[in-house]
């Protein structure tokens, strides 16, 4: 059954971090006893369609902005480079909020992370589709 709604929620530090990871396929088994079924394992796809990253900037204690980035690897223990950038120091000043259209699919394993410029100064709301 699909899933959608919040996918995670987490304030950005000054190291990359996991935001979202799409779940892995899983491999399942009929056992029909007296029946044959065919195939007897079949890999259930997952995948997750990313519709939008919210992006809130707590209250500014200075008075410049802060940045955030974002980027897609391959899976979640895989280092951040250049080309899995899909948005790079993007500034949000201090009391606002921006939301980023995406559309975008993440197939299993696929992990959605982000960095901030300062801890603890950006949440990011990922918002989507698990479809299983």
């Amino acid at each position: 059954m699909d899933k959608y709604g919040i996918l995670s929620k987490t304030k950005l530090t000054t190291s990359w971090q996991t935001l979202y990871s799409c779940p892995e396929p899983q491999e399942t088994t009929y056992d029909s006893s007296n029946i044959s079924v065919t195939p007897k394992s079949v890999n259930k796809p997952t995948s997750t369609l990313v519709s939008s990253v919210v992006v809130c900037r707590l209250v500014a204690t200075g008075g410049t902005a802060d940045w955030f980035s974002l980027a897609v690897v391959n899976a979640a223990g895989d280092a951040v480079a250049l080309a899995d950038y899909i948005c790079y120091q993007q500034d949000v000043a201090g009391g606002t909020t921006k939301i980023i259209s995406m559309g975008m699919t993440l197939k299993g394993g696929q992990t959605l992370k982000g960095i901030g410029e300062a801890n603890d100064s950006v949440t990011i709301i990922v918002n989507g589709v698990e479809i299983f």
